[in-house]
């Protein structure tokens, strides 16, 4: 295997993700294949983030306050905190990952919060790593982006390590504008990875719809690759009775 291994130059622009989704997909059956390059490609994924969180001073804790995390987050840390625990997920050492976010003051409350806002949970009895549900309800343009670059990278790791997943992702509330076909920042973003990826759902809240509807008066519809639950909420408890990995973001 070693005279067809990608050379260096291949493997950075992989990560860097600026391969087409053909492209991607061979090179994931190449890498997928060989069990070194997949820990090389592992460990390139991780330096990328670790060598972008050292270029941005606010996301380092004042010595004097280092063990204390409060105030705001830098955009995107805590979505690494998720891509990074779904690739332990991925090899078998975490099982579930709750997270929450800051909520606005008329945000639903969550279906389950971990006591530490960014720590790993212990998983509970049935619950499923390979099924995940991301419960969207409030994001901005810059998280949407890393949002759906973390899907990505959610089941690429998931194809290094022969592992099949699920994602989920429920939006409503505050985040529907992610997912309408008037506003949504993304929309080609989100039919690739619906395309590309099978294992990939998005669905959008019924309720959330009408209700905006009833405030612009006027229809709103969805993108053509996004599905409709009557409930968001109700949507995202059935998948937690039926043992999904739940987070929150």
């Amino acid at each position: 295997m070693s005279d067809r291994r990608p050379s260096e130059e291949i493997l950075n622009a992989f990560v860097d993700g600026e391969f087409s989704p053909e492209d991607r997909l061979g090179t994931l059956k190449s890498i997928a294949a060989d069990e070194s390059l997949s820990r090389d490609v592992c460990d390139l994924y991780q330096l990328k983030e670790l060598v972008a969180m050292a270029y941005r001073p606010d996301t380092l804790p004042d010595p004097d306050i280092r063990q204390c995390r409060t105030g705001e987050r830098r955009t995107g840390t805590w979505l690494t905190v998720v891509a990074a625990s779904l690739v332990a997920l991925a090899v078998g050492t975490i099982a579930v990952l709750e997270i929450t976010r800051e909520q606005t003051a008329d945000g639903p409350q969550p279906l389950a919060a971990a006591p530490d806002r960014d720590a790993a949970a212990v998983p509970a009895a049935g619950e499923r790593g390979d099924q995940v549900l991301l419960h969207v309800t409030d994001v901005q343009i810059d998280d949407a982006e890393v949002l759906l670059d973390d899907i990505e990278y959610m089941f690429e790791t998931a194809w290094l390590h022969g592992q099949d997943l699920e994602v989920q992702v429920v939006v409503h509330g505050n985040a529907m504008d992610l997912v309408r076909a008037d506003l949504a920042p993304f929309p080609n973003r989100i039919r690739e990875l619906v395309h590309t990826y099978p294992g990939l759902r998005i669905t959008a809240c019924g309720q959330s719809r009408a209700r905006h509807e009833r405030q612009e008066g006027r229809m709103i519809e969805f993108l053509p690759w996004v599905e409709e639950v009557e409930s968001g909420v109700r949507e995202a408890a059935q998948r937690q009775q039926q043992g999904w990995t739940y987070i929150r973001v």
